[in-house]
């Protein structure tokens, strides 16, 4: 091991190889090959077919035919790396509040908006708002509890 910490295998700043300059460029994702490798077409590709490329992205089929950004393995153009999938532009108004969020840590889920909240399926919806009302509707709404189940409030109405 200490032959490897030897100086003698530390190459010099000046005696180093010049690094290729990364060149970044747009392709189009075109598919996969039989071995399950990304297959990209770019404008300066030497080949007439697809080029096979490393990715460095989550792709999937839905994917294909989308605009990608490509770099290169050491420069070479025959050795592409997709680095991305162009997402197209999109501008959201802003509302007079536009706080809302979702916060997800895998032992609880937090959804936050600034006015309300509704989850809705079919006939049924859970409605929480800003000021504090919880509205239950559904043609049907069942309550178990296997130990103690409390209805508190300041006052309780039944029909």
């Amino acid at each position: 091991m200490d032959e490897l910490l030897d100086e003698s295998y530390i190459a010099e700043p000046e005696c180093a190889p010049a690094l290729a300059a990364a060149t970044v460029t747009r392709g189009v994702f075109a598919g996969v090959d039989d071995s399950g490798r990304p297959r990209v077409v770019f404008a300066t590709n030497p080949s007439d077919e697809p080029v096979a490329a490393m990715n460095a992205t989550m792709l999937t089929r839905a994917d294909i035919g989308k605009t990608v950004i490509l770099s290169f393995e050491d420069g070479d153009p025959l050795a592409p790396v997709i680095l991305g999938v162009v997402q197209p532009v999109t501008v959201i108004e802003a509302g007079p509040n536009p706080k809302a969020d979702a916060v997800v840590d895998g032992e609880r889920v937090v959804i936050g908006a600034s006015r309300e909240i509704v989850l809705r399926c079919g006939d049924a919806s859970l409605t929480l708002t800003r000021d504090g009302r919880v509205m239950l509707r559904g043609r049907y709404v069942l309550s178990r509890a296997t130990d103690v189940h409390r209805i508190k409030g300041g006052s309780v109405q039944i029909n």
